[in-house]
């Protein structure tokens, strides 16, 4: 007697002994017909089961059958998920405005970055968190990048350090990022969330990129969040004056910036202001 592949052999149990099985689950738990149609879409549901199997209710629930439109739209929302490259898009430890514990020193950053995503208020175009490590900053720049996605915008998260690298890599490394590709997701995506500028000296050459793409996107009314460390003036004076025109674009776009101190100690250590 020859081997049967699993799901032949569910295919071969007879109706009578899965009926009351049957009766027992859950409507979307029941056995699905070969050519079972979506109450959604009316299209045929692609079950991700051997067929004739009965889906129990203990099974994980990427097992259980599921139609294609439900498919086609997880697999959207994953790949936008994955291009705004915020923290937590794979582990799940999202950082939201939910979950931010404000503090003495933060009132004033997280209604500015609440408005900054939700385009309620104030419409000016850059905001500028600036506070020491540990204040949150970060925290309420990926809070504004999940709330932007979830408004269905497009947002782009860059840890500045890494960004520059990736610059620098770009124009020598032919199996990572192009040059283009970096350019575009600076540029094109909005709003684009910098965090950490300053935090590293990098290249004359990838800071000048770097500069270039936020007088770019500014140009053209594009979005930009930044956190940083330090003060115009501190910015403007790093690496003999390497970062001073950087400094100029972002915190002096005439009126069109807000600039937000937070004076929160280290979150990390128990700080408060």
């Amino acid at each position: 007697m020859g081997t049967r592949s699993l799901g032949e052999a569910l295919t071969s149990m007879s109706r009578s002994r899965l009926s009351s099985t049957l009766d027992a689950l859950e409507p979307q738990h029941r056995y699905l017909e070969p050519d079972a149609c979506c109450e959604t879409c009316g299209r045929i549901i692609e079950s991700r089961l051997p067929p004739g199997f009965l889906a129990a209710r203990d099974m994980e629930a990427w097992q259980l059958p599921a139609c294609r439109c439900a498919v086609e739209e997880e697999k959207r929302r994953s790949e936008a998920r994955r291009l705004t490259n915020l923290p937590g898009v794979y582990s799940g430890q999202r950082r939201t405005f939910e979950n931010f514990r404000p503090v003495r020193g933060t009132e004033e950053a997280l209604e500015a970055a609440r408005h900054f995503a939700l385009q309620d208020e104030d419409m000016r175009r850059a905001l500028v968190l600036v506070g020491n490590t540990g204040s949150g900053k970060s925290h309420l720049l990926e809070a504004i990048g999940w709330e932007c996605l979830a408004k269905g915008e497009r947002p782009r998260y860059e840890y500045v350090p890494e960004l520059l690298d990736l610059l620098r890599g770009a124009m020598s490394d032919s199996e990572g990022d192009s040059y283009e590709t970096i350019q575009d997701r600076c540029i094109l995506r909005s709003p684009l969330l910098l965090d950490d500028i300053g935090a590293e000296k990098g290249t004359e050459w990838a800071r000048e990129r770097l500069t270039r793409f936020v007088d770019e996107r500014l140009r053209r009314d594009g979005r930009l969040a930044v956190a940083t460390n330090l003060t115009q003036a501190d910015l403007a004076r790093r690496d003999a004056g390497a970062w001073a025109r950087l400094a100029s674009r972002v915190f002096g776009e005439q009126g069109g910036v807000r600039v937000v101190a937070m004076t929160a100690g280290d979150y990390r250590v128990g700080g408060e202001a």
